[in-house]
């Protein structure tokens, strides 16, 4: 009698682990899923960047979501710590998100420019910048709008900052001294 006990409590154990190993990997046979169609996705949106590795156009998580019928923080988490190899290199699929602005030439993609442009082609401009007397964030932001790219004064001071990029003032004194 012991031993037929013993019998029912192995099969329901192993019953058990049987039922939750088939869970795992149907869970894992999901995600899979889910993150091959969204990265299917990302490249159908960004075929130049993953052509050239430079013209990234402005994309949102949101965006995403609503094409695959997600929510958004299934995107979040699907992004998270994940990487891909294309043309640029090695890139995080979180860095292909960014809001984005209309207008300009350079990275032009169906009329609006990523974030990562605008933060790119702010670089090139201060770079050029004369050290005697560098732009000011409102001088920077007319720049862009001859351009044709609409931003506030405190969106390019927001990106200078993310850039690690001094204000005119300090940049200045850097080179008075």
């Amino acid at each position: 009698m012991a031993s037929n006990s013993d019998d029912r409590e192995l099969t329901a154990y192993l019953q058990k682990n049987l039922t939750d190993a088939r869970a795992l990997v149907a869970d894992i046979e999901n995600r899979q899923k889910t993150l091959f169609r969204l990265i299917e996705c990302i490249v159908s949106l960004q075929p130049r960047f993953f052509r050239d590795g430079k013209t990234l156009r402005p994309m949102t998580m949101s965006e995403i979501a609503d094409t695959l019928g997600f929510n958004v923080s299934t995107i979040s988490r699907a992004v998270h710590d994940k990487y891909i190899v294309c043309a640029a290199g090695t890139v995080s699929l979180k860095s292909l998100f960014s809001s984005g602005y209309t207008g300009g030439e350079s990275g032009k993609a169906d009329g609006a420019l990523s974030s990562v442009v605008i933060k790119r082609r702010l670089v090139d401009i201060v770079s050029k910048e004369s050290p005697d007397a560098p732009l000011s964030d409102s001088a920077l932001q007319d720049i862009f709008a001859r351009e044709g790219v609409t931003l506030s004064r405190r969106t390019i001071a927001k990106y200078r900052d993310e850039l690690g990029i001094a204000s005119s003032l300090k940049r200045k004194n850097k080179f008075s001294k």
